[in-house]
């Protein structure tokens, strides 16, 4: 077996008989392979076939140490078949040599890269060792998978985020804003590349136009989180509030007055119907009798009595409808006589006759005025002839003595708003002795009552 000591010139004689003697000078170089490169990470250590893992956007510093070989052997930096440039370094062992690696800004390419380290001291002879580079990666990409169309107050939904490319797998987390929420479950494909998480949520009203945000991190890469948001839209019920105008005394309204209304809605979507009720009957624009409205307000010009009430307004959208507080309008109005009373009292000389005065008004009569007149003169009745009751009435009690206390007698009331235009008229008639009664007949007997009918007279 040859061995380097063996390398040298030889030479060989060869004598002839008649001839001068020859010689010839052979020069024996013997070639030493080197032994298998070790491949060694900036700390020293010897690697195995698979290094890292490394940072994504960190530097990866690879050595190459090569022992032995003569001649001296050259050492190459190759992946995918491409010399990658390297820098020789002096080693303090003899017969030994070194050459530096260095790849800058890894990214998700150099993922599995293969790095060959190759030394070679004679034509188409070499020993070579690889090495496969192993990374910590970035989320990729997140994605919401759900929840950019239109949700429902109130509705429970499952809304799923997805994260891929982080290596290890990201941790994803969800956020409302600046509160963190709390996701049912999560789960890692297979290979690894992507995980899912799923938010248990039911929206409300509140939540809308809040920023939802899905956030995958992978703790053991700088800048390693990635994160997604949506902004919610979310559908609810309206919610309106009704008010009187900002300029008007709810205790201070009177007849002829111009009231207004404002309907404030909150909807989502917008409403597309907005329905006015007095009583809880619609109210129907009417412009000739002073009735304005619209989606947010309504105008009563010139107010009457009669439109005193419960007053909401109902909004409608996608989600239903809602209705509004309701505001009572008061409208105060002078005193006036109630329709259906008796207006004819028949009495006769020297007997008391109870006379009733009714009236409708707002705020309660303060105090009411009567007065006879007969084709002679009109006389003013004095207070202690008649009395004030709390249901808006007063009763006058008044006893005809001779002819000329037969006529009319008269009734105002008195409130806030002022006196009543139009007086309650009575008419106090001269009543004479009733007719017999006629065609009586018995109806009803037994041993200890009877029962009569008969018929009325004049």
């Amino acid at each position: 077996m040859i061995q380097k000591k063996d390398a040298g010139v030889f030479r060989c004689r060869v004598d002839f008989l008649l001839s001068p003697t020859k010689n010839s000078n052979v020069n024996l170089e013997i070639v030493v392979p080197p032994e298998v490169p070790k491949i060694q990470d900036s700390s020293g250590f010897e690697l195995p076939a698979h290094a890292g893992p490394y940072e994504e956007g960190g530097n990866l510093e690879l050595t190459c140490v090569v022992r032995g070989g003569n001649p001296t052997p050259k050492i190459t930096w190759s992946s995918n078949g491409k010399v990658l440039p390297s820098t020789m370094m002096e080693y303090s062992h003899e017969s030994t040599l070194s050459s530096k690696l260095v790849v800058r800004n890894l990214s998700r390419d150099h993922q599995h890269t293969v790095y060959t380290c190759q030394a070679s001291n004679f034509f188409k002879r070499n020993v070579t060792t690889n090495v496969t580079i192993e990374l910590r990666l970035r989320p990729l990409v997140v994605e919401i998978v759900n929840g950019s169309t239109p949700l429902s107050s109130d509705r429970h939904y499952v809304i799923q985020c997805q994260s891929s490319g982080s290596r290890p797998p990201a941790k994803i987390s969800w956020w409302m804003d600046e509160r963190q929420l709390k996701a049912t479950n999560q789960t890692t494909s297979e290979n690894g590349n992507s995980t899912t998480s799923l938010l248990s949520f039911t929206p409300t009203r509140e939540d809308h136009g809040r920023t939802l945000t899905c956030r995958a991190v992978n703790e053991l890469v700088k800048r390693g989180t990635k994160e997604t948001s949506i902004k919610l839209n979310v559908f609810y019920l309206p919610t309106l509030k009704l008010e009187l105008g900002t300029n008007m005394n709810p205790e201070d309204i009177e007849e002829g007055d111009d009231v207004y209304f404002e309907c404030k809605v909150n909807a989502n979507p917008s409403a597309y119907k907005v329905v006015w009720k007095h009583n809880d009957q619609v109210v129907q624009h009417n412009s000739k009798t002073g009735v304005i409205m619209s989606s947010t307000a309504l105008a009563l010009q010139a107010v009457t009595r009669h439109q005193a009430g419960n007053y909401t307004c109902i909004a409608s959208n996608v989600e239903g409808d809602g209705e509004s507080n309701t505001v009572d309008l008061k409208v105060m109005y002078k005193p006036i006589c109630r329709p259906d009373q008796k207006k004819i009292y028949g009495v006769a000389r020297n007997e008391a006759a109870e006379i009733l005065c009714q009236v409708d008004a707002y705020p309660a009569p303060e105090s009411f005025k009567w007065s006879f007149n007969n084709t002679a003169e009109t006389i003013d009745m004095p207070q202690s002839g008649y009395r004030v009751h709390t249901e808006q009435a007063s009763t006058l009690t008044y006893t005809p003595v001779k002819e000329l206390d037969y006529g009319t007698i008269m009734c105002w009331a008195d409130n806030a708003v002022g006196q009543q235009r139009e007086p309650c008229v009575f008419h106090l008639i001269a009543a004479g002795k009733p007719e017999m009664p006629y065609n009586c007949s018995l109806v009803n007997q037994t041993s200890e009552s009877l029962e009569v009918n008969c018929g009325e007279g004049n």
